[in-house]
């Protein structure tokens, strides 16, 4: 979900700044974009957490970590984009491939849907 929203505010983010111009609601989206990567990053790394193994578990932190570490690529993209098409449309593309995204791994992935907030109990 926090991925879905993070996609929607940047799209908003986009859109506003191209049609409406209104500087204070592109700093709303902002600040939403910021509170939305939070929870998204923090719900992330707390389902590593739950649901690897113990034995693994720095593993798959590591690779996860190296994943992070790739997200400047994506500027490569942006620029290329924002060449031709201009900067507003780069982002707006930047929020639908993270909105498509994240309903796909919901989609391909049924489990992603069933995931605990609790931790499990040891007994």
């Amino acid at each position: 979900m926090g991925a879905i929203s993070n996609g929607v505010l940047l799209l908003g983010f986009a859109l506003t700044s191209e049609m409406v111009g209104s500087f204070p609601l592109a700093m709303m989206f902002m600040f939403g974009l910021g509170t939305t990567q939070m929870l998204y990053t923090t719900g992330t790394m707390g389902s590593i957490q739950l649901s690897v193994d113990d034995r693994v578990r720095g593993r798959v932190l590591g690779v996860y970590g190296i994943v992070w570490g790739t997200q400047p690529l994506s500027g490569t993209q942006a620029a290329f984009l924002s060449q031709f098409f201009g900067v507003a449309v780069a982002v707006a593309l930047g929020g639908v491939a993270i909105i498509t995204m994240a309903v796909v791994a919901v989609a391909v992935n049924p489990s992603l849907r069933q995931l605990r907030t609790d931790p499990p109990t040891q007994e």
